[in-house]
C-alpha cells in the first residue's frame, strides 16, 4: 500500500480539486445574472408602476438567490417559477418576439433551471420556446410564423444544448464525488492522511488537521500560524532523524529534488515513537523550479514497521530452522532448478550448496529415475494439491556426490510467489530405517516361520498372537485363538499341579521359565519348555506377556536315552577291570574308574573336579608324564606295553598303559584319556615262563651232548673191557685199562644225569643221605 497507492494520490486529487473550484463558481452567476437584467431594464425602458415592479422583484430575487438560505433546492425551484412568470411580461413590454433581450432572457430562464434537480430542468427548457410561440400572437410587430419557428427551434436547441452540457456535468460530477469517496474510503481504511498547503506557509485553507490525528493531537491543540505549525511538526520528529529530515525538506522545497519521500520516527501524543511514512509531490512550481504548492499524503506505519521487524524475525528463524533441520529442504523453481539448498542437503548429498544452486534437480536422481521425476513435478504442478509424498512408494533413490545410491523419504510442496510456481522437497535419508524395516520385516518373517510356538498376551494371559508354530504345534488356527483365554486354550499339566504359585511368581519375577505337559487338539500329550515374559513399555508399565513354547518331546526321549547311556557307560567305567581316568585340558578329572582308584592308592577321597597333580603330587615331579601329557594334549597318542612305578608302600609294580586325547563336538581337543592295566602278576609268570623255556632249551642242548658223549663212551668203555679181556689182571696195563674203564663209566653216569634232567630218559630213583650235603 504505501509503495503503490501513496505516489498516486496526488496525481488523481489535482483535476478534482479543480474542478470543484469550477463548480462552486456556478451558484454566484445567477443572483449576477438577475441584477444585469434588472439594470438593462431600468436603462433601456421607460418605466411603468409594473415595469417597476417587475425590476423590483428580479431585484429581490437576485438577493434572495445570494443569500445562504435562499440555495436549497425547494427555493431554488420556487425562483425558478417567479422567475420564469415574471420574465415573460418584461418581454412582452420590450417588443414581444422582436425584442433584442429576448436572447439575454433565454439565457436567464435557462441558465438558472440548470442549477436545478430534474425533472423540472427539461420542463423549463421545453416551455422557453412554448412560450415564445404563444406570444406571438400578442407581439405588438410580430415575425412571420417561419422566423418565429426558426427562433424557437434555435432557443429549444440552445436549451438542450445547455441541459445536455449540465447532464454530462453532473453525471461526471457524480463519478468524481463516488470517486472521491472511495478514495477517501481507501486512504481511511490505509490510514493515510492528505495535506495541501502553499509555500511559504500562508495557505490557512488546511490547518493540518491531519498531522493531529497521527499524532494522537485535536486539532484544537496545533498551532494556528503556519510556521508554528511547521516547527510544531519538526520538534516532534525523533532527534536521530532529524537532522536529515530536515536537511532533505529543505533540498526539495529548493529546488534540488523533483520528488520527497520519507520516512520518520515521530512522537505520539501518548509518549511512545511512531513511524510515518510519506510522499511529497508539486501542484504548482515557479519559473526556477522550487514548488510553490504541493500535496503531501502520510500515513502511521508503525504497524507496517512492526510487521516487518517481525518479518524479518520469521525469516530469521526461518532460515535458522531450515538450516538447522535435520532434514535436506531444497526448493527448484518452475524449471527445476535449484533456488534453496541447506546444510542438511549439504551434508546428506555431499555436495555444498554453491556448487548447486541453479543447478537442475536430476544430479541428485539416478539417471534411470530422472525422466520421470521431471514428468512428476510437471504434473504436480498442474495440481492444486499443496503438498504430497513425492511418489506413491515409501520412497525414493537418491546419488551422493560420490554416486551411492541411498533411499530418501520425500513430501513436496509447491507455492507461488510473484506469479512464479516454486517446488519445495522436504528429504529425510532413510537408510537406517530402511535398514530397520528390512531387519523388522526378517525377523516378522523369523518370528512367524520358527519352530517353538510364540503367544503373545494382555495382562488379563487374553491371546493377541499366535504364530504358525504355535497353529502346527496345537491344532488350532490363529482366529480360533485369539481373543480367547490361555487358560482355556491351552490344557496344560504344571510340575506339582500349582499354577497358582508358578503364576504369582510370575508377576513377581517378571518371567517364568520351566517344563510342563501340554495337549494336542487331538488329545496327544507332549512335553514343552514353556519361557514366559512380562512386556514392558516405554515407561516401564506391564503392557502383557509373551511365551515361547517349545515341543521338547523327542527332546526328552533322547535325554532319557543318553541318561541311561551315561548310566551303562558310568557302570561300564566303574566296573571295567582296567583303570580309566578322563581329564580336561587342565588335567582335572572328569571321571575316573574304581580300579583306578585301587591301582593308585587314590582311596574313596573325591577326584571328579580335582587336578591329578593333586590326587598323585607325584606325577607333578616327573618330567616325563609332563612331556607325555603335553603331547596328548596336543593330539599324540602316547603309550607304553610294561612300565613301572612304586605304590606308595614301596611296592613296585608293572603297568600297560596309554594316553589319548579326546575331541569336543567343535573338533577341538578337550582333554586326555589315562588307559591302564596292572601287569605284575603276568609280568612274573612271563619270567617264569621264559626260566622254563630257558632249561628247556638247556635240557635239549644236554640231551644233544649226552647222545653224543654215550656215542663217545661206548667204544672205550668196550675197547677198555676188550683190553681187559686181554691183558692180565695184574699188569699194569691192565689196572691202567680198568682205570679208564671206571672213567668211562663215571661219564656214562653223568650222561645218564643230563638226560635225565632234559627228560629224555627213565629216571632211576635211589636212596641218597642228605647229611652230607
Amino acid at each position: 500500500m504505501r509503495t503503490m497507492l501513496t505516489p498516486l494520490i496526488p496525481l488523481k486529487m489535482d483535476p478534482a480539486i479543480d474542478i470543484d473550484r469550477q463548480m462552486a463558481n456556478w451558484e454566484p452567476l445567477v443572483p449576477l445574472v438577475l441584477g444585469l437584467h434588472g439594470m438593462v431594464i431600468f436603462f433601456s425602458m421607460s418605466a411603468t408602476w409594473w415595469q417597476w415592479s417587475a425590476i423590483a422583484s428580479v431585484l429581490l430575487l437576485a438577493v434572495w438567490a445570494g443569500s445562504p438560505w435562499g440555495q436549497t433546492q425547494p427555493t431554488r425551484v420556487i425562483r425558478a417559477g417567479l422567475l420564469f412568470g415574471l420574465t415573460w411580461p418584461l418581454l412582452l413590454t420590450t417588443g414581444g418576439t422582436d425584442s433584442p433581450f429576448l436572447l439575454w432572457y433565454f439565457i436567464l430562464v435557462t441558465v438558472y433551471p440548470m442549477l436545478l434537480p430534474a425533472p423540472f430542468s427539461p420542463i423549463l427548457i421545453g416551455a422557453v420556446p412554448i412560450a415564445l410561440l404563444l406570444l406571438w400572437p400578442l407581439s405588438p410587430h410580430p415575425k412571420s410564423l417561419l422566423s418565429l419557428l426558426a427562433c424557437a427551434f434555435l432557443l429549444f436547441f440552445l436549451g438542450w444544448l445547455t441541459w445536455s452540457l449540465k447532464t454530462t456535468l453532473m453525471r461526471y460530477t457524480l463519478w468524481r464525488e463516488e470517486s472521491e469517496r472511495r478514495l477517501t474510503t481507501a486512504l481511511d481504511l490505509a490510514g493515510v492522511v492528505i495535506i495541501e498547503y502553499s509555500i511559504p506557509f500562508n495557505d490557512d485553507r488546511y490547518r493540518g488537521g491531519p498531522w493531529a490525528a497521527i499524532l494522537g493531537y485535536e486539532l484544537q491543540e496545533m498551532p494556528l500560524q503556519s510556521e508554528e505549525r511547521l516547527e510544531w511538526v519538526i520538534n516532534h520528529i525523533h532527534p536521530d532523524d532529524m537532522a536529515t529530515a530536515k536537511q532533505e525538506f529543505f533540498d526539495y522545497v529548493g529546488g534540488q529534488k523533483e520528488d520527497y519521500h520519507y520516512e520518520w520516527r515521530m512522537k505520539h501524543k501518548s509518549g511512545r515513537w511512531i513511524w510515518v511514512d510519506g510522499h511529497i509531490t508539486a501542484l504548482k512550481r515557479d519559473e526556477s523550479g522550487r514548488p510553490t504548492r504541493i500535496l503531501s499524503t502520510t500515513q502511521d506505519i508503525t504497524h507496517l514497521k512492526q510487521t516487518e521487524h517481525e518479518l524479518r524475525g520469521v525469516e530469521n528463524r526461518l532460515t535458522g530452522i531450515i538450516d538447522s533441520a535435520l532434514d535436506a529442504i531444497i526448493t527448484i523453481n518452475a524449471e527445476q532448478q535449484i533456488v534453496l539448498f541447506n546444510a542438511s542437503a549439504e551434508k546428506m548429498f555431499g555436495w555444498p550448496a554453491d556448487e548447486v544452486l541453479g543447478q537442475p534437480l536430476d544430479r541428485f536422481i539416478m539417471e534411470r529415475y530422472q525422466q520421470a521425476h521431471r514428468q512428476h513435478i510437471a504434473a504436480f504442478g498442474q495440481t492444486n494439491i499443496a503438498n504430497r509424498p513425492m511418489t506413491e512408494r515409501d520412497y525414493v533413490t537418491g546419488r551422493r556426490a560420490t554416486g551411492e545410491e541411498f533411499p530418501i523419504e520425500v513430501s513436496i510442496s509447491q507455492t507461488h510467489i510473484d506469479g512464479q510456481s516454486l517446488y519445495t522437497a522436504i528429504m529425510r535419508d532413510i537408510s537406517e530405517r530402511v535398514q530397520v524395516e528390512t531387519q523388522l520385516h526378517y525377523q516378522a518373517n523369523l518370528l512367524e516361520n520358527v519352530s517353538d510356538a510364540i503367544i503373545a498376551t494382555d495382562l488379563n494371559f487374553i491371546i493377541q498372537s499366535w504364530n504358525k508354530a504355535a497353529e502346527k504345534m496345537y491344532g488350532l488356527t490363529a482366529a480360533e485363538v485369539i481373543g480367547q483365554s490361555a487358560a482355556d486354550v491351552l490344557t496344560t499339566t504344571y510340575p506339582e499341579d500349582n499354577r497358582d504359585a508358578l503364576v504369582a511368581q510370575f508377576r513377581q519375577n517378571g518371567r517364568w521359565q520351566g517344563e510342563v505337559v501340554q495337549y494336542h487338539q487331538d488329545g496327544t500329550p507332549f512335553d514343552v519348555l514353556v519361557s514366559s515374559t512380562i512386556l514392558m513399555d516405554k515407561e516401564g508399565r506391564p503392557i502383557g506377556a509373551v511365551t515361547v513354547n517349545r515341543d521338547i518331546t523327542e527332546r526328552k526321549q533322547v535325554e532319557e536315552a543318553l541318561r541311561r547311556n551315561e548310566q551303562i557307560l558310568q557302570f561300564f567305567v566303574e566296573n571295567a577291570p582296567a583303570a580309566i581316568a578322563m581329564f580336561d585340558r587342565d588335567l582335572r578329572y572328569i571321571a575316573a574308574s574304581r580300579r583306578y582308584a585301587l591301582d593308585y592308592d587314590v582311596g574313596d577321597q573325591p577326584m571328579v573336579g580335582r587336578s591329578i597333580y593333586e590326587v598323585l603330587p607325584a606325577i607333578s615331579l616327573s618330567e616325563r608324564w609332563h612331556g607325555i601329557i603335553q603331547r596328548s594334549l596336543a593330539g599324540a597318542v602316547e603309550k607304553a606295553e610294561e612300565d613301572s612305578f612304586q605304590r606308595t608302600n614301596g611296592k613296585l609294580e608293572w603297568v600297560r598303559w596309554e594316553v589319548r586325547p579326546w575331541h569336543e563336538p567343535s573338533g577341538e581337543i578337550g582333554g586326555v584319556i589315562f588307559f591302564s592295566e596292572l601287569i605284575t602278576e603276568r609280568k612274573a609268570l612271563e619270567e617264569q615262563y621264559y626260566q622254563a623255556q630257558k632249561m628247556e632249551a638247556i635240557g635239549h642242548l644236554a640231551g644233544g651232548i649226552a647222545h653224543d658223549f654215550n656215542n663217545i663212551l661206548v667204544p672205550i668203555i668196550g675197547y677198555a673191557e676188550l683190553g681187559m679181556m686181554q691183558v692180565a689182571p695184574e699188569e699194569q696195563l691192565y689196572t691202567d685199562l680198568e682205570h679208564i674203564r671206571q672213567a668211562a663209566e663215571r661219564a656214562a653216569d653223568l650222561t645218564r644225569q643230563i638226560l635225565a634232567f632234559s627228560r629224555k630218559q627213565v629216571l632211576q630213583m635211589r636212596l641218597i643221605d642228605l647229611n652230607p650235603l
